[in-house]
């Protein structure tokens, strides 16, 4: 055999016994090949993002550059802290902050600020820093700069994060090296990571932060609820933008953000009225969208002498005519019959939820009280009231008497322990992609000392459910994790 067929055999006898290898572990030792799937393939990837491996550079069109870019927003926010979890402040600052970890559109997980990263064990993970990034202020990114950000999250007075990064302990190996461990596994450490912002150790430790990131735009200015702006930071380590000036202008009014951009004040409008998309598409406004992960629902309160009683919660839910929002959203809504939205891991495809059916709802209503309508009260949040006035007005026609309180977001949660609230209209954004933030923060009973239970507004309590959600939070194992998240949802 010449040398050529030498190497040939060697080849497939090679790989035979990888396949063999391979075949053998999934098998008869799932777990261990997870365990090390999950150990080995977390460095693999950010290694050939380092090295430039891009799929899609061949086929991507050329952008060019723009100067200026202005896209109004209806909410402000109120400070500039890194620490703050509501979306709104989030949204403006991951253009100056990075984490170490990040999540594409699709939920993925990647490195950002962490080049390569791996699991040892169900509750200690390694972090490498990527080498040759600045902060704005031209400082090197270092370990320490990591950790004292850490630290801030996990201490700040006004942190927002103390919750989400609770009962993890972060370490400084070697001067590239970071590790964290948890004080139980946590199957979405990834995830909660993804959260926590970088900043320089100096703007960590002190009391009020000067906005100061990694990230592909550089702080200007920001005058509080009216407009922020940024700058391209043209030593930033990856893919610069193409704008170069970045605006971000508050406008609370939705006619006025119409016509800001149907007259071409503001190139982009975050938060669409679904109301004038009609008139958007006649003055040829391009109008996009993409998947939300969050929720719109009713929450009975548990504790109502009304909603106590099973048919009248069935009567309730059966007098709400879902595909009415549809059109009145012109489309841009869909019908989910659970609490999370279908690309959320717990999501149920079984679930089909109570039909609109308002002679039986009608009827239900009537064997409880025959002549007259039965009063209840609706909470909104301020800028729901014209949802509120809709499903006071299908719930009115099968015999309830609905009184709308419009309450701002502090008022709003104080009524969660108001017994005389019998109904709320409330939202759920799974940040994480997964079910359990949901069910932790607002179906298992209300506990303060765990943190469980904070937005049970409902007052619902089922210790079966509690024992399941808690047990979830530590779960590793996906498939078991879904469907105990999947049963939880048709209760």
């Amino acid at each position: 055999m010449n040398f050529l067929g030498k190497i040939v055999k060697f080849l497939l006898i090679v790989a035979v016994i990888g396949l063999f290898i391979w075949l053998t572990l999934n098998l008869f030792f799932p777990e261990m090949y997870k365990k090390l799937e999950a150990q080995f393939l977390p460095y693999l990837k950010p290694v050939a993002e380092s090295v430039g491996v891009d799929n899609t550079s061949n086929s991507a069109p050329k952008i060019a550059e723009r100067e200026n870019l202005t896209i109004a927003f209806a909410q402000p926010i109120e400070e500039l802290e890194p620490t703050f979890f509501d979306p709104e402040t989030r949204n403006r600052l991951v253009q100056i902050y990075e984490p170490l970890v990040k999540r594409d559109r699709f939920l993925n997980v990647s490195g950002a600020l962490a080049m390569s990263y791996g699991q040892i064990d169900d509750k200690t993970w390694t972090f490498k820093i990527r080498p040759n990034v600045s902060f704005h202020n031209s400082k090197a990114l270092d370990v320490n700069d990591v950790y004292a950000s850490f630290m801030r999250a996990q201490s700040f007075s006004k942190s927002q994060m103390k919750n989400l990064v609770a009962g993890m302990h972060i370490e400084v190996v070697d001067k590239d090296t970071l590790k964290i461990t948890t004080d139980v596994p946590d199957p979405l450490f990834l995830q909660k990571l993804s959260f926590v912002l970088i900043m320089p150790k100096d703007v960590a430790d002190s009391e009020n932060v000067k906005p100061v990131g990694t990230g592909p735009y550089r702080f200007v200015e920001w005058r509080k609820h009216e407009q922020m702006t940024f700058a391209r930071f043209d030593n930033y380590w990856g893919e610069k933008p193409y704008v170069k000036n970045l605006k971000f202008i508050i406008m609370s009014d939705p006619e006025q953000r119409v016509k800001a951009i149907s007259g071409g004040a503001v190139d982009l409008l975050a938060n669409v009225p679904p109301s004038y998309i009609e008139s958007l598409n006649k003055s040829k406004v391009d109008i996009k969208t993409m998947p939300s992960l969050e929720v719109t629902f009713l929450m009975f309160n548990m504790n109502s002498s009304v909603f106590s009683k099973k048919e009248m919660r069935t009567a309730a839910a059966m007098s709400i005519d879902k595909k009415r929002f549809m059109l009145s959203s012109v489309g841009y809504t869909k019908v989910v019959n659970q609490f999370v939205s279908s690309g959320v891991f717990g999501f149920s495809q079984s679930i089909l939820g109570a039909a609109y059916d308002l002679e039986k709802a009608s009827k239900a209503v009537s064997k409880i009280s025959e002549f007259e309508s039965i009063p209840i009260k609706l909470a909104v949040p301020v800028g729901m009231v014209d949802i509120g006035k809709d499903i006071a007005s299908m719930l009115d026609q099968s015999g309830f008497a609905t009184t709308i309180l419009s309450k701002a977001p502090e008022e709003f949660e104080v009524s969660f322990n108001d017994d005389s609230v019998d109904l709320y209209l409330m939202g759920w954004k799974s940040d994480m992609g997964d079910a359990s933030d949901f069910l932790h923060a607002i179906v298992h009973s209300k506990d303060e000392k765990k943190s469980f239970g904070m937005y049970n507004a409902g007052r619902y309590s089922n210790a079966n459910i509690d024992k399941v959600i808690e047990e979830n939070l530590q779960e590793m194992n996906m498939v078991k994790r879904l469907k105990a998240f999947q049963d939880i949802m048709k209760v």
